[in-house]
């Protein structure tokens, strides 16, 4: 509807002439064009953009939040710095109390105390690590390699080589709470700290020379080695070995309440020396080590005796206990059998042997279980036990 019929529907009872209602419509125009009318501003926008005003716009910075340039830190070349701690990797059980290595039968691996010599690093970067007491593989596990950017002569070529190496020796591994023991190791965390080509040749008579990887070119050095220079050598590494044997007896120590003396007790608390190294092989990630590296530590470290007769009650027919309590049950069930012989032809079956000595003990007031003294009877070299006639295990005197 236009300006002139709104006029005659309002003003109807006006005479309006034509050239007023003209007049009218041009001044409605006028308003109408004047309220659509835009600033410069908003027209160079719409009708001259390029469409890279953004970019070019000047950003607003609070200059509060500049750093000035004097404030980086200054490094010197062995400036020490504290490395901060990652969260540990250690598995823990929520609702799991720990009473110990010895109650979960878990061990940290000793991967963890090797020396970082034993990732083959380029030679500025491992003395960097030495500097900055960085000194096994735990350490860099729980550093944070990136604030080594700071440390003079540190690139990040030399930061991606030893995360790299580090990745690659560990990856794979059980580090914490292992069910496990590695003899490979447990020696490279005692001798890796070492020359390695003196090290290969102390440990060559014994086969374990492998655990110590050479270089080429180290290697044809230790190959042209003449007889004399090798017993030189080995004979340089002996002060080197002994000051060693404070950490040798902590592990046996430690290796045979978590791993030895649990499972005795279970078999009734003792063992001979074969089921003993037939424990060590299950439970050691490398069973071919075991028997050699036994051989070092004794010969190095013992006297040629067997080490594990320092950390168990040993007795007699090479048996061992894990406690003196044992070993004084032990001997009284075997000098008790042995009065049941007071002939030496005389047989018993094994369950008709057994069931006299629980009853001569109860009898005494003295309580031995029916397994222990068949084990003790079965597991003892002065008695005999075979199939007899009957269908039944005898004992016999051996």
């Amino acid at each position: 509807m236009t300006f002139l019929d709104n006029s005659k529907k309002q003003f109807g009872h006006l005479n309006i002439s034509a050239t007023h209602v003209e007049l009218l419509n041009s001044v409605s125009s006028r308003e109408n064009s004047k309220a659509d009318f835009k600033s410069f501003d908003e027209v160079y926008k719409t009708s001259y953009s390029h469409g890279l005003e953004a970019i070019y716009a000047i950003e607003k910075v609070d200059l509060k939040t500049v750093r000035r340039i004097n404030d980086i830190p200054k490094y010197t070349e062995r400036a020490p710095i504290k490395m901060p701690v990652k969260a540990s990797t250690r598995p823990a059980g929520q609702l799991e109390f720990d009473f110990g290595a010895s109650f979960n039968e878990r061990m940290d691996s000793f991967v963890l105390k090797e020396p970082v010599n034993i990732l083959g690093l380029a030679p500025h970067a491992e003395k960097s690590l030495i500097d900055l007491r960085l000194l096994t593989i735990e350490d860099l596990l729980k550093a944070d390699l990136k604030k080594l950017i700071y440390v003079k002569g540190m690139g990040q070529g030399h930061i991606d080589e030893i995360e790299y190496k580090l990745k690659s020796y560990v990856d794979g591994i059980s580090l914490y709470a292992c069910q496990t023991f590695s003899f490979k190791a447990w020696l490279r965390s005692l001798l890796g700290v070492f020359n390695r080509k003196k090290v290969f040749v102390a440990l060559e008579p014994y086969q374990l020379a492998e655990l110590f990887t050479l270089t080429p070119l180290e290697s044809v050095e230790v190959r042209r080695l003449t007889l004399e220079k090798r017993r030189e050598w080995q004979q340089e590494m002996q002060p080197f070995l002994l000051s060693k044997q404070k950490n040798v007896e902590n592990d046996l120590r430690k290796m045979t309440q978590v791993f030895l003396k649990p499972w005795m007790d279970r078999r009734c608390g003792f063992a001979v020396g074969e089921e003993l190294m037939e424990r060590l092989k299950r439970i050691c990630e490398q069973p071919l080590f075991v028997s050699p590296v036994i051989e070092f530590i004794s010969t190095q470290y013992y006297q040629g005796h067997h080490p594990l007769n320092v950390f168990l009650l040993r007795g007699d027919e090479d048996m061992y206990f894990s406690n003196e309590t044992v070993r004084h049950s032990y001997n009284r069930v075997l000098n008790e059998t042995k009065s049941y012989f007071y002939k030496a032809d005389l047989t018993y079956t094994l369950a008709e042997l057994v069931s006299f000595l629980a009853r001569e003990f109860a009898r005494k007031w003295e309580s031995y279980s029916q397994k222990f003294i068949e084990k003790t009877i079965r597991s003892s070299q002065q008695f005999r036990v075979r199939k007899g006639a009957c269908g039944q295990l005898c004992v016999t005197l051996a």
